[in-house]
């Protein structure tokens, strides 16, 4: 016991004697274990590659996303720009439908003052006819206008000459026309 307690002894003064030292303990390893920190230093040089690889792939998605988003924002000033002219555009369009609606009740009012017209010159020739006062007829048929009806060889601008002159049968006939034929 007595020599296990100099053994005790003796390491224990070694191993004070290798700690207060200045010289560090350098402990060789096997191949294997060089083997095995080679390989984990390859794995880490990988790993460390992979993670360059995606820090560079999502700086390029970003640097995509930005470039995405500046036609992102100009698609949508030219949908603005499009629903502004369609706005636009549909207004023009209800505008010349009610240019047409009016165009229409226009026309149909044309069309109710030519058959007016006309029937009132169906009376008044009937009525010329009926009376027979050819004279008339023929005096409506060859005026040029209404002016010169009732006034044989006399153009538009000629008058009358002499004072007051009697209501001639024509103006009387208008005048018993316009009574009896108004305008719908």
């Amino acid at each position: 016991m007595k020599r296990l307690q100099k053994t005790a002894v003796l390491l224990a003064a070694v191993i004070l004697a290798g700690a207060f030292s200045s010289e560090d303990i350098k402990v060789e390893a096997t191949s294997s274990t060089w083997q095995q920190i080679q390989k984990e230093q390859q794995e880490k040089n990988e790993l460390q590659n992979q993670l360059n690889q995606e820090n560079d792939n999502l700086e390029n998605l970003k640097g995509e996303q930005n470039s995405l988003k500046g036609q992102l924002n100009n698609l949508n000033g030219q949908l603005t720009e499009v629903s502004n002219n369609l706005a636009d555009l549909e207004q023009q369009i209800a505008d010349k439908e009610q240019e047409i609606a009016d165009t229409q009740d226009s026309l149909e009012e044309a069309k109710a003052t030519e058959e007016w017209q006309y029937e009132c010159m169906v009376i008044r020739v009937r009525d010329m006819y009926e009376r027979n006062e050819t004279s008339y007829i023929n005096a409506l048929l060859n005026a040029q206008s209404f002016d010169q009806v009732g006034r044989p060889g006399r153009g538009r601008d000629e008058r009358p000459s002499g004072g007051y002159q009697p209501p001639s049968r024509l103006h009387r006939l208008r005048q018993r026309l316009r009574r009896g034929c108004r305008p719908p």
